[in-house]
């Protein structure tokens, strides 16, 4: 036979390979605040050339300052675990193909503040072919962007801080009213709690040479309590020694 006649041209070989990747979607728009409910989208893809075997997983993993509401995908398709935040393929991912999306929600913690960083990754079921690009599965901080592997997917929210501030002045005219001509107080020791009134919110400040103070940093859209604590000798023009606010930026 020549070369291109094969002798038994039964002996055939036959190839598996997959690669599974993952998106990753912040659907909420933001300003955010602590107690906002927030929704993200995970859409699971694989490179192929050969479908994957169902079984495969989804999950997620929340930041300190995210608390889950659930995870949810279509029921034929997924089988979903809010107490793991996973969800589990009932279906084989093709070739080529993005999988049913997977809607994962979550609510603010209270009084958090800064960038909430959420990771997600997809996995292979047990037993599947090694993937092309081998999977690792991140952690809190991983930075998706950054790492070799592609079978994981980032989310940033990040909670704009606000202040709280003001002025305490000598009421001379004892009308509770700052008025002109009116002069400052230094050295009043104001302290910041939560809405309980007994939660304090880092430590207390006194006021500055031109009666000023202010708290920074601070969570949005919570309900705070100033405290003011008078000098020796002295009382207040007003009722309430504490005022229940809401923080302005």
């Amino acid at each position: 036979n020549s070369a291109t006649t094969p002798d038994d041209p039964t002996i055939d070989a036959g190839l598996v390979k997959i690669n599974l990747t993952l998106a990753k979607t912040l659907d909420t728009q933001g300003p955010f605040g602590s107690g906002q409910t927030v929704t993200f989208t995970l859409t699971p893809h694989n490179d192929g050339p050969v479908d994957a075997l169902a079984g495969w997983t989804v999950s997620d993993l929340l930041p300190k300052g995210l608390t889950l509401v659930e995870m949810t995908g279509d029921e034929t398709a997924y089988r979903c675990d809010n107490l793991t935040a996973t969800c589990t393929s009932l279906v084989a991912l093709g070739a080529a193909a993005n999988g049913q999306p997977i809607t994962v929600t979550a609510t603010v913690d209270p009084y958090t503040t800064g960038t909430l960083h959420n990771v997600a990754w997809i996995a292979p079921v047990a037993g599947e072919t090694p993937e092309t690009n081998p999977l690792v599965i991140p952690k809190t901080g991983t930075n998706t962007a950054q790492t070799d592997t592609d079978n994981d997917a980032k989310a940033e929210l990040t909670l704009l801080p606000v202040s709280i501030g003001d002025h305490v002045w000598w009421d001379v005219n004892r009308d509770g009213l700052q008025s002109s001509g009116e002069p400052a107080v230094p050295g009043v020791t104001v302290t910041l709690y939560q809405a309980d009134g007994t939660t304090k919110v880092g430590q207390p400040t006194t006021t500055d040479a031109d009666g000023f103070y202010s708290f920074t940093d601070l969570a949005p859209g919570q309900a705070y309590v100033v405290v003011f604590t008078k000098p020796d000798g002295s009382t207040f023009t007003t009722q309430h020694v504490g005022v229940d606010i809401e923080a302005d930026s």
